[in-house]
């Protein structure tokens, strides 16, 4: 088994909201949450990437933005 944790979407879009609020940083996050500093910028990311048409469905949260792109 790795050693790699597996978050909830829900958890995921928590953290990245927050981050994007602009009221505390990836590293107060990650310490507040117990999660790596890379986990939440890669979350941001990916989030950033999505339209908000994606957004809207929880399922499809967090997905590699060339999953959701494709024809």
């Amino acid at each position: 088994m790795s050693g790699r944790k597996i978050y909830s979407a829900e958890l995921k879009l928590e953290i990245v909201e927050r981050y994007l609020k602009g009221d505390i940083g990836i590293k107060k996050l990650a310490q507040e949450y117990h999660v790596s500093y890379g986990d939440i910028q890669k979350w941001r990311d990916d989030y950033q990437k999505m339209s908000d048409a994606t957004r809207s469905f929880p399922a499809f949260l967090f997905l590699p933005a060339m999953l959701l792109h494709q024809s």
